[in-house]
């Protein structure tokens, strides 16, 4: 049996708007939005990863709330959170890894997303939370 992988991701909400970052240099997918996030480290929770993973990416402090999202594909367990930050800051420093931005639900239906993200928003739109 193979060993299962975990990535945690945070779906961060401001005023009913979610935080993308537009991954210019991942040569996989190039021009792919996507939400902060990583690979579990063996000594960490998938909460302890979301808070890493945002504070890296972004410099923000985020308060990690409720899963929102788990899918298991092939041996990678893929957690969404919810994530609010603890102090509303309007710059982010995101250290020359692209671009971001803060989109509607329609807004961020219209740009190229991982699966696991376009799934999580559907989730997190359905109970209300991007209005």
């Amino acid at each position: 049996m193979a060993e299962q992988r975990r990535r945690a991701y945070a779906l961060l909400i401001r005023a009913g708007r979610v935080l993308l970052l537009h991954r210019v240099s991942n040569p996989a997918e190039p021009g792919i939005w996507e939400i902060p996030g990583g690979a579990v480290a063996p000594d960490e929770t998938s909460a302890q990863t979301v808070r890493r993973e945002v504070s890296a990416e972004t410099g923000l402090d985020v308060l990690v709330a409720d899963e929102l999202t788990h899918f298991v594909d092939d041996d990678v367990h893929t957690i969404t959170f919810g994530c609010f930050e603890n102090e509303i800051r309007p710059e982010l420093e995101l250290q020359g890894r692209g671009d971001f931005e803060w989109m509607t639900y329609a807004e961020a239906t219209r740009v190229p997303l991982p699966w696991h993200v376009r799934e999580t928003l559907v989730h997190a739109d359905a109970l209300g939370l991007l209005t």
